[in-house]
């Protein structure tokens, strides 16, 4: 046998790791977080991208942590209304976690997938149009009381414990949705609306309680349905990268006062 014969013997005998089978792959993968997966082997070959693709998803504890994020943002909560059923948002991937300011968005996190939501009423830059339109295919709607930061409310009578309850009672007061509360609680609560509007703040406080529930479970479901959505729209786009930056929703804040 030659030198020559035996080098390439020796270099057949070797396996790279674009020898592995799928199969080894995935066994990898499950190893490996979302994010690292996308740095380490989306743009290696076309192969393993379509491998990332098809087989990541994203973590539903993770969307969770965002949502509740957002629904005890008081920054966002003051911008949420009744008209029309509620503020019209997106949601977009966005491989960053950003503090949400309403002129600059500071940058805490680049090392973690997160989901952003942004009012669609914003100024909303998006350079990538088959990015744009998947993501305003699937806008949902949020009122005021998916703002879910738990509080206590007191009562008038000194000898009654402090109540359970939420900071949503206080806009049956507020002058900037009173002209829309009233017909919105009627047509999705009418069983109630007689009881909320006839107490006292501090009862129609505790009437709302199944009023805020029931909005904070619907509103979490709409939110995972969109989200749904969106994700499975992205990834059919063959060179959709959810961690680059230019695939995500660039955005400037308008101040509502």
């Amino acid at each position: 046998m030659t030198k020559e014969t035996s080098k390439l013997l020796e270099a057949k005998s070797i396996t790279t790791f674009d020898d592995l089978s799928p199969e080894l792959i995935l066994c990898i993968f499950e190893y490996l977080p979302m994010t690292d997966r996308y740095k380490s082997f989306f743009d290696y070959d076309t192969r393993l991208r379509q491998l990332v693709k098809r087989w990541t998803t994203y973590s539903r504890e993770a969307l969770n942590a965002d949502i509740k994020k957002l629904s005890t943002d008081y920054s966002c909560y003051k911008q949420l209304s009744f008209e029309n059923g509620g503020t019209e948002f997106i949601v977009a991937p966005e491989g960053a976690e950003r503090r949400r300011y309403p002129i600059n968005p500071q940058t805490i996190d680049t090392s973690s997938f997160h989901w952003s939501f942004h009012m669609t009423k914003d100024q909303i830059r998006i350079p990538d149009e088959r990015i744009r339109e998947i993501l305003f295919r699937h806008t949902f709607r949020l009122n005021p009381f998916f703002y879910h930061q738990p509080g206590i409310a007191s009562t008038k009578q000194d000898d009654e414990k402090r109540q359970r309850s939420f900071y949503d009672g206080d806009i049956i007061y507020s002058k900037r949705d009173s002209n829309y509360f009233k017909p919105w609680i009627k047509c999705n609560y009418l069983e109630i609306a007689d009881e909320i509007f006839k107490n006292p703040q501090t009862i129609i406080e505790k009437a709302l309680m199944p009023v805020v529930e029931a909005e904070w479970l619907k509103a979490n479901q709409i939110i995972q349905e969109a989200v749904y959505q969106v994700w499975e729209e992205l990834r059919s786009l063959e060179d959709f990268n959810p961690l680059k930056r230019h695939t995500c929703a660039y955005y400037e804040m308008i101040l509502v006062s």
